[in-house]
């Protein structure tokens, strides 16, 4: 048997034997998120109020709407025409849902909203934020979960899929939460990961997935077969080495990615290519670990650190909103009916309309 036979058996050996210290995981995860944020989720709403405006631009705070949400105060009106402002309709803790603690959320096409949760559950939620159901549990087996980060994505039919870091693999559910399949394995050959992180769909169900620890980025096919993988070692274009982080794929089909050590936002193509970047203008000292972009094709961009909470661009580097000391730990996950959902620093999820004007 060759060495490197033998070093894919051991790590096959490995991956079945690992008990990962999924307690000081998490507790990693969290005081990074806390670290993003000088305020706590009962302070967003007067945050916003007080929002230290930036070119001009306005973040704009409504009124909540349904009983679950805080009282918030009165709407303030922009004052810059053409400014993206960010507009909380409603914030919901994870005690009220009958959750721990919000780890990631998606929005499905029907506008349902998933999310992760640190009890080791998913939990699917109404538009409005209340609970449908939830599935899922601490173990090793199908349909149990090691969350860590917790990434989840929805798919043009409804399934869902959950990073499950602490056990090497990325499950799929049904909408209604029956366990459908599992991708990867422990190891670093073509599909296998060793702390899948991130993850994203395209519109023909391929997979991409981030590996945190051998700071990849993987192209799967819906099958689970490996198309393509960027990053690492190996990786040739300075822009993709280093920490990649993705929660959506635009609507050309290229991966929306951040990379927090180089402080970029890329688009890649199909194979793989940088085909666009974004350099913010205004980065704070913390960089960028989360992206999104909403239908008008503003880039919504939450800071790794304080204080800038999340900031708006245009896809040319144009700074056109921000909305400081938001206290969100990722950018707002968009519905296709323009509704916007983020959890928040200390585990609950707010819902947030985008406008301009």
């Amino acid at each position: 048997m060759d060495v490197e036979s033998r070093i894919d058996g051991a790590l096959g050996r490995a991956g079945k034997s690992l008990q990962p210290d999924l307690t000081s995981a998490l507790r990693e995860v969290y005081a990074r998120d806390r670290r993003r944020t000088t305020r706590r989720r009962a302070s967003v709403a007067a945050a916003v109020v007080g929002v230290v405006l930036a070119t001009g631009a306005v973040a704009k705070l409504g009124a909540p709407s349904g009983g679950t949400a805080s009282p918030v105060s009165p709407p303030r009106e922009s004052e810059t025409s053409g400014a993206v402002s960010l507009t909380l309709v409603r914030e919901v803790t994870a005690e009220s849902l009958g959750l721990r603690m919000l780890l990631s959320a998606a929005v499905a096409p029907d506008g349902h909203v998933y999310v992760t949760d640190t009890s080791q559950r998913v939990a699917e939620l109404s538009p409005d934020l209340e609970v449908v159901r939830t599935w899922g549990g601490s173990g090793t087996g199908e349909g149990e979960l090691r969350l860590v980060q917790g990434s989840i994505a929805v798919d043009d039919d409804g399934r869902v899929y959950v990073s499950d870091t602490g056990n090497f693999r990325i499950q799929v559910f049904s909408a209604n939460g029956r366990f459908l399949r599992s991708v990867g394995e422990f190891g670093n050959g073509p599909g296998q990961f060793t702390w899948p992180f991130d993850l994203a769909l395209d519109a023909d169900d391929n997979l991409y997935v981030t590996d945190d620890k051998e700071q990849t980025l993987t192209k799967l096919s819906p099958s689970g077969r490996q198309l393509w993988r960027r990053g690492g070692l190996g990786e040739t274009d300075p822009r993709l080495q280093g920490h990649e982080h993705l929660s959506m794929v635009d609507a050309q089909g290229r991966v929306l990615t951040t990379n927090d050590d180089k402080g970029l936002i890329m688009l890649l193509g199909p194979e793989g290519s940088v085909e666009h970047t974004l350099v913010p203008a205004s980065l704070d000292e913390g960089g960028v670990c989360d992206a999104t972009i909403n239908a008008t094709g503003h880039y919504f961009l939450a800071s790794c650190f304080t204080p800038s909470g999340v900031q708006v661009y245009t896809a040319d580097g144009t700074l056109v909103g921000s909305w400081s000391g938001a206290g969100l730990v990722q950018s707002p996950r968009w519905g296709s009916d323009g509704r916007g959902y983020a959890v928040t620093a200390d585990g609950g999820i707010v819902e947030v309309r985008a406008g301009t004007g």
